[in-house]
């Protein structure tokens, strides 16, 4: 379920190694999806979740069909990671800004950190506690704030400065989100 949620969506979710059954409602007219949340959705959510649903309601499950899964936009019958992602996500998806970030004119380390920054992998103190590690989390540029993704590239007051001074010395005008990805969605 996690490649069709974005990872706000997926945070908040009950059940995070669902499978299929757990979420699947076979009462009603054909059956439906029921994901269940921790809490009620935040107005900025609210869209995304439309979204989600909307996704995954093209998806049926059909008791008396044996388990099967078919591409059908492959070329030449050879998988390819980038034609299964397509599928999932396809190429104008407002969800996830892929396009903006493999299609860039840069180095290709920059790229793929660009990859990581946009779904919160970057290795981080937060990501540390994540995996078990027990440390004192404070950011390593201003000691007052959490050391997250999105903090560390754009919201810490040091980071704010660098990127300020950069812009304004290419006379570019930008207002940042709170987050890399919606940063490079807009």
């Amino acid at each position: 379920m996690s490649h069709f949620v974005s990872p706000s969506l997926f945070t908040i979710s009950m059940y995070k190694e669902a499978w299929v059954v757990d979420v699947w409602n076979p009462d009603g007219d054909g059956g439906g999806w029921a994901p269940l949340f921790s809490r009620a959705f935040n107005d900025w959510e609210v869209e995304l979740v439309v979204r989600f649903l909307q996704k995954i309601q093209a998806f049926r499950v059909h008791k008396d069909v044996e388990d099967r899964v078919i591409l059908t936009t492959l070329r030449c019958g050879t998988f390819l990671v980038k034609s299964f992602y397509s599928i999932l996500e396809p190429e104008d998806s407002p969800l996830f800004p892929s396009g903006s970030i493999w299609r860039a004119s840069v180095p290709h380390k920059v790229v793929f950190f660009a990859w990581e920054a946009s779904w919160g992998k970057v290795l981080t103190l937060d990501q540390f506690q994540r995996r078990g590690h027990f440390l004192a989390n404070r950011c390593f540029l201003c000691p007052f704030e959490v050391e997250t993704v999105d903090h560390l590239l754009l919201v810490c007051a040091k980071t704010r400065a660098f990127w300020n001074l950069l812009f304004f010395l290419f006379g570019v005008s930008w207002i940042f989100s709170y987050s890399v990805k919606e940063t490079l969605l807009g």
